[in-house]
């Protein structure tokens, strides 16, 4: 008889994992929708050893075409084999495309060391064209480094959306990049004020996750006088618009 401090296993791991990566992962909330593996589905596979799911993931892949069930696969790999997992992530490298990147990414993330994962990321994003790369670039907030701030410099490009800005708030932006971004003009000084907004309001990202508070943040009025400098060099609308939200920002935090 089994104590009641024990785990009930509920299904052997081949019928856990089926279930699993035929489940439906993208979730609808509000106007957002969001690609996740839920935590309980997790929780379940992790009924099982690391050594359990490495051969069954190497069975499986070469099984599926799917690029949703590919990427809750190799997710599943971030999720459940950690190093063991090294080997698995580089032999499966070559599968990188728009459709699985999100899934592999994750498995690099937290099965390779980071310097290692972060030269694979990068080096695919570089072999991409210029849209899969925008729509791709997501995935180094992942990291929350510091590194990603050195990528958008060297990869903004026009049109420049709210995307470049929300990936720096992921990736520890502080007050001397924002100075040396305003400084640098246009396209990353775009990005820079959008990036002091996420950072300043800290809304909930698309993947659930909350930005990054402002590093290093300066006094008050510091902070306006940089801003409204700025404003001066470049009063275009969406320029305007910026500043005096985050002037309004500021202002509300620091009363």
């Amino acid at each position: 008889m089994k104590s009641s401090g024990q785990k009930k296993i509920e299904a052997p791991p081949e019928k856990l994992l089926t279930a699993v990566l035929n489940a439906d992962h993208l979730h609808v909330e509000g106007p957002i929708a969001r690609w996740y593996v839920e935590e309980a589905h997790v929780e379940r596979l992790k009924q099982h050893p690391a050594e359990t799911w490495l051969p069954l993931f190497e069975k499986r892949v070469p099984t599926l075409v799917d690029g949703d069930q590919l990427n809750t696969l190799f997710h599943l790999s971030g999720c459940l084999l950690g190093d063991l997992g090294g080997a698995f992530v580089r032999k499966h490298w070559n599968r990188w495309s728009p459709e699985i990147f999100r899934g592999l990414t994750y498995a690099a993330i937290h099965c390779l060391p980071s310097e290692e994962a972060y030269g694979l990321v990068t080096d695919q994003l570089g072999h991409m064209h210029s849209r899969e790369r925008t729509i791709c670039k997501f995935v180094l907030g992942w990291f929350e480094s510091r590194l990603t701030l050195d990528w958008i410099e060297d990869n903004i490009e026009y049109p420049v959306d709210a995307s470049w800005g929300a990936l720096a708030a992921r990736s520890k932006f502080d007050w001397g990049r924002l100075e040396k971004w305003l400084e640098t003009g246009r396209p990353v000084s775009l990005a820079a004020l959008d990036a002091l907004g996420f950072c300043l309001t800290r809304p909930t990202a698309p993947d659930g996750h909350r930005y990054k508070p402002l590093l290093d943040p300066p006094t008050e009025p510091v902070f306006r006088n940089v801003l409204e400098d700025y404003l001066e060099t470049d009063p275009v609308p969406r320029v305007e618009r910026a500043v005096g939200f985050l002037l309004s920002v500021s202002k509300n935090t620091t009363e």
